[in-house]
Order: structure tokens, then sequence, then C-alpha cells
């Protein structure tokens, strides 16, 4: 009778301090990004009147980011007249900007933990053409 409550203790003991195959793992979905630089300006008329903008996808601590190419982003600013972008993420300044303009990266498809489909997610920084 001793060994079968011992056995009984072992297993809730292993239960409450190991999860013993409960399955549970560290969440390394993205949570957000990250577009760099942050804050460029561009002086016109320039030879050099265009930027390379790039990302970088936020995991939380101790997972490791995918790799994501540029082109696996959907690129816009908010004044595509006067700062045009490539689908690479190559902002052009074509005239000059009277205030900043807000260059968004945008990454869709995206899968979270608990969460039913998919999600977007997306950041910004910005650019000014003077």
């Amino acid at each position: 009778m001793k060994a079968i409550y011992l056995s009984s203790a072992l297993l809730v003991l292993c239960f409450a301090i190991l999860g013993c195959g409960s399955g549970s793992s560290t969440n390394c979905d993205p949570t957000a990004i990250s577009v760099f630089p942050n804050n460029v300006t561009i002086t016109l008329p320039s030879g050099d009147n265009a930027q390379q903008f790039g990302t970088t996808v936020i995991v939380p601590a101790g997972c490791t980011p995918p790799t994501e190419s540029a082109s696996s982003f959907t690129w816009t600013t908010s004044d595509p007249v006067d700062v045009p972008i490539t689908s690479t993420g190559f902002a052009t300044c074509v005239n000059k900007t009277p205030s900043n303009v807000i260059v968004t990266a945008t990454l869709s498809g995206v899968t979270q933990q608990g969460v039913s489909g998919t999600v977007s997610l997306t950041g910004t920084a910005s650019i000014t053409c003077q």
C-alpha cells in the first residue's frame, strides 16, 4: 500500500514540477516589426536622394527571429508622389516634403499562438526630403 501512495505522490510531483510531457514550449511567434533606419533626412538636390529601408522581425527573448527578405513585406509611404517606395523598401526623394513622410512595412499571413487565422504585423519609420 505504501508503494501505491509513494508512486502516486511521485507522479503528482512530476506533473507539478516538470509538466511531464504537457507539451509546453516557448512561444516564438513574431510579435512586431522594427523598420530601420528609423529617421532619415535627405537634402535635395543631391546625387544620393534615396534610402534603402530594412526590417527586423521581433520575437520573444531567447527565440531566433525568422529571416524575411525585404520583398516579403508590403512597403508604402504616406506620400507616394514625393517619396515613392519599391517592393524591396527602396525609397526615393523626388520632391521636397513639408514634414516627415511615414514609411510602413507590413508582413501579412503571420501565425500567432492562440489566434485563429493569421495576423499582419506593421512597423514604421520616417523620411524627410528637404
